[in-house]
């Protein structure tokens, strides 16, 4: 059983995830015609020659590669003469923009390299969600369609009880002659997918695939544009740094610089990667170069912090308001210059009985919890008091209210706590932690001040949070 279904295969496809509408493909690679081998006859040699033309004048008329593999034909033993190629580079032509086909020369003005190539792309996520965002799995294709697929659903676990989800296959229903469909082709659990057991997976037509859904700043069209890619290996680092944006600020969607308009994060194809794999015919690890996809910032990470407190957010959003609403928005004043620490006075003596130092004052017995807490309970938070006897408030998100006087957007200021404790969420390292801070999150529910989808999304982040506990606990 898998306690959260992203944490497999980087990991898993959400139950019920649904894409989102799509302007386009970025390729990582191009497909190329696949040259006779050294001992290939005169004929063949002369039929490759007639291929190639064919292939280099569609390809430069922007065909697919289904036209141009319906164009040569099959090779002798009667599969594609076809076969794909990974770039340093990423290929956008007309045939893949599905709405309006000058978005890839649009593409092309905007971003590509002198050479004419595109190899770096701003992009702005769209979901909260990093999987959903880089979505993937494990999928086996025939010749014209998808044979099989991994899904994943929820399940619970005989011995323990716990709520979770496991990874299944899936495949199409069966069409009938005769029937009409309703809904589209539905499809059906094959039974468990088990890579080490699957008989596809060991002979390579199952393999891991995915892609990047963003929007890419200039095009033209309601949608977001899909870079697809194979390498495991580059969802790995993408999926690292969307957490590790999302820990600092709260968000990775809608991330954009305010001082320059522009996105933060941008994706970058890097040809002649070192990488180690294991090689299946020796049974051991082998040194090879492959092209990877990398997510990257342009971004001091510490600005980007700052710029994402609650209380940026909050102001930025009342500025907002107040622009939708006609009023003028005044500059803020300029904060008085610092006083001058005052230095010590230093004494040209030494004095012969120093004086006794200033008495410590006690700190407060802390409280204690008299009852055990249960699975639904929460454990009081305890108080903490520095050298001085003075009380150490830990969590600078508990004054909130009191930064949010003057505000009057309910939807601004539910989405301010919303991000708050979504973050804290993401820090905590066990359940007492987990507990007191639900406790305050429910009770800004039960106040109110969270509302509709900031209220869902914050909950579904909690109950990630404690599947994620509960998993950690567990291993």
């Amino acid at each position: 059983m898998i306690n959260d279904w992203r944490d497999d295969l980087l990991k898993g496809k959400k139950p019920g995830f649904q894409s989102m509408p799509v302007l386009g493909n970025l390729r990582s690679g191009i497909k190329r015609l696949v040259r006779p081998s050294k001992n290939a006859t005169e004929e063949e040699r002369a039929a490759y020659e007639q291929d190639m033309k064919v292939y280099t004048g569609m390809v430069e008329k922007g065909a697919s590669w289904d036209d141009i593999e319906k164009a040569i034909g099959k090779n002798v033993r009667g599969g594609s003469k076809l076969t794909p190629e990974n770039q340093d580079y990423f290929t956008v032509r007309e045939i893949d923009c599905r709405t309006n086909p000058e978005n890839a020369k649009i593409l092309h003005d905007l971003y590509a390299d002198k050479d004419g190539k595109i190899r770096t792309i701003p992009v702005v996520f769209l979901s909260a969600d990093w999987f959903e965002n880089i979505p993937h799995g494990l999928e086996c294709w025939s010749a014209r369609e998808r044979k099989f697929w991994s899904e994943y659903k929820r399940t619970r676990d005989a011995e323990t009880g716990e709520n979770g989800y496991c990874r299944i296959c899936m495949e199409p229903v069966p069409l009938e002659k005769g029937k009409r469909l309703f809904g589209g082709r539905q499809s059906q659990e094959r039974g468990p997918c088990r890579p080490e057991e699957c008989k596809e997976y060991k002979n390579g037509t199952c393999k891991f695939k995915g892609y990047v859904q963003a929007v890419i700043p200039g095009t033209r069209g309601l949608g977001v544009w899909q870079i697809h890619s194979t390498s495991i290996l580059s969802f790995l680092q993408m999926k690292s740094k969307l957490q590790l944006v999302g820990k600092a600020t709260g968000r990775i969607q809608g991330l954009i610089d305010h001082a320059t308009k522009k996105p933060i994060m941008y994706i970058r194809k890097v040809g002649d990667e070192e990488i180690h794999r294991f090689d299946v015919q020796q049974g051991e690890m082998k040194t090879a170069e492959q092209d990877l996809i990398y997510l990257e910032a342009d971004i001091d990470f510490f600005s980007l912090m700052l710029a994402y407190e609650p209380q940026k957010v909050l102001e930025r959003g009342n500025q907002a308001q107040a622009l939708l609403a006609g009023n003028p928005i005044e500059e803020p004043a300029a904060l008085p210059p610092a006083p001058e620490p005052e230095r010590p006075v230093e004494r040209p003596y030494t004095l012969k009985h120093e004086p006794p130092p200033t008495p410590v004052k006690e700190p407060p017995p802390p409280m204690t919890q008299t009852t055990a807490a249960g699975p639904e309970e929460f454990i009081p938070e305890l108080e903490e008091f520095d050298d001085q006897g003075n009380r150490v408030d830990d969590d600078p998100g508990a004054n909130l209210d009191e930064n949010m006087e003057e505000r009057s957007n309910p939807a601004l200021e539910s989405a301010v706590i919303r991000d708050h404790y979504k973050s804290e969420f993401g820090k905590c390292k066990d359940a007492t932690a987990f507990r007191a801070l639900s406790k305050e999150a429910n009770q800004k529910i039960a106040e109110g001040k969270v509302l509709g989808d900031d209220k869902r999304e914050l909950l579904a982040f909690a109950a990630d949070t404690s599947a994620r506990l509960r998993g950690e606990k567990a291993a």
